[in-house]
């Protein structure tokens, strides 16, 4: 009679487990449910798991549109490469368990990103074509070369409201960084441009952040200079001088050149490789240090005072 019933139960008829076998949490159960959809790709079921207020979710509701916008289509780029994700959640030791440990192994999002924008900085450095402000190509170039990094050992917390399940947005914080490669923190990706000009020399600088973090600058300085009946070679120590006090500094690139009557400057900088020292040298450290990251909010508040105007440019319209 007993295995009669539990025949029963195996056809789909819902009544208590015990008796029956060890049937493992639904806890436990919905974790590997979101584990198997975000392998298989399967947005539906992962946002029915998450909370409303959850980041992931902008990337969720960019799947399957044929009209998205350029930022809802660096988000599928980087839904499809995050599908190849190892996710392992070994089994619970308890069924009251409501936090269980998984083992992740994900495409290193961040790294790559960080890698693409460096070499964007270093481009438009040299040529002033604009590949540092075109976010979106340096953002798509990363997650196109992002490889597989090193597995991370994290604890996921499932709870229940309700009848409903879900991943908790505040406390899974550091699961949904691994599974999605650190990508979570370019979801609020901005560029900033700050204008100004004092004694002649116009000063434009593009700004990258995600979020309120820095992580790189081009900055363009233009002045009327007339080089006629200058030679070459002097003309070259001109510009050799111009960029003197940016030569050498980890994270830092410049170039100089004579164009249409004018000097022009411009020097790039990856916040994810520059030093404290060379910050200070830059004059980028004082007012807009928050913590130990460089913020957005404040370094712009600080160009303000100093008389320049910035606005952010709508890179993903």
């Amino acid at each position: 009679m007993k295995k009669g019933i539990c025949l029963l139960l195996a056809l789909g008829v819902s009544v208590s487990a015990s008796g029956c076998g060890d049937r493992m949490p639904v806890r436990y159960e919905k974790l590997l449910e979101f584990a198997s959809a975000y392998q298989s790709g399967d947005a539906v079921t992962q946002k029915a798991l998450l909370q409303e207020n959850h980041p992931w979710n902008k990337v969720l509701d960019a799947q399957g549109k044929t009209d998205a916008t350029v930022e809802e289509t660096i988000y599928q780029k980087a839904f499809e490469c995050l599908r190849d994700t190892d996710i392992v959640v070994r089994e619970p030791e308890r069924r009251s368990d409501e936090q269980y440990s998984v083992t992740v192994t994900a495409k290193d999002l961040d790294g790559a990103i960080g890698r693409s924008m460096a070499e964007a900085i270093a481009a438009e450095v040299e040529t002033g074509e604009g590949q540092f402000k075109d976010v979106a190509s340096w953002l798509g170039d990363g997650i196109a070369d992002a490889a597989k990094g090193e597995a991370k050992e994290l604890t996921v917390l499932v709870q229940k409201d309700g009848k409903d399940y879900y991943l908790d947005t505040a406390a899974n914080e550091p699961f949904f960084n691994a599974v999605t490669g650190g990508f979570t923190d370019y979801l609020n990706t901005s560029m900033t441009v700050c204008n100004g000009t004092e004694d002649g020399i116009t000063d434009i600088m593009y700004i990258a952040a995600k979020g309120d973090y820095l992580i790189g600058m081009v900055e363009v300085m233009e002045q009327e200079y007339d080089v006629t009946g200058y030679s070459d070679e002097e003309k070259e120590e001109l510009l050799a001088i111009g960029v003197s006090d940016f030569q050498g500094l980890d994270g830092v690139t410049s170039h100089a050149e004579f164009a249409d009557g004018k000097l022009c400057i411009r020097v790039g900088v990856d916040f994810n490789t520059v030093d404290s020292y060379t910050l200070s040298k830059l004059g980028l450290i004082s007012g807009s240090m928050m913590g130990s990251y460089l913020s957005l909010e404040q370094t712009v508040s600080g160009f303000r005072d100093a008389g320049q105007t910035c606005e952010a440019m709508e890179w993903g319209q």
